[in-house]
């Protein structure tokens, strides 16, 4: 995939690279090729996982805010039924004409 820079080149922070920053450099690099390619609708999930958490952190909050696995599981079973965005219908998203 030509034109991409390796990771490294985003922000850095204490001598470090922020791994999101670094997420979203190599994103923007890739838009041109994923543009070509039809891929856009993945590179729009991935921001937006960016910007608003993954399904992963979506649990943990859920978990931490009401205690149990119980609860947990109610919170994702009803972002599930409103219609969250979730990589599972991005990629189906992405494979459509």
């Amino acid at each position: 995939i030509g034109g991409i820079m390796p990771l490294g080149w985003g922000t850095k922070y204490k001598g470090k690279l922020k791994l999101r920053e670094d997420i979203l450099t190599t994103l923007r690099r890739m838009e041109p090729c994923a543009e070509r390619m039809g891929g856009l609708p993945a590179l729009e999930h991935l921001y937006l996982t960016t910007h608003t958490g993954s399904d992963a952190s979506f649990l943990r909050q859920q978990y931490a805010k009401h205690g149990s696995l119980e609860s947990t599981v109610d919170a994702a079973i009803q972002r599930f039924r409103d219609g969250y965005p979730t990589l599972s219908t991005s990629r189906h998203r992405a494979m459509q004409p």
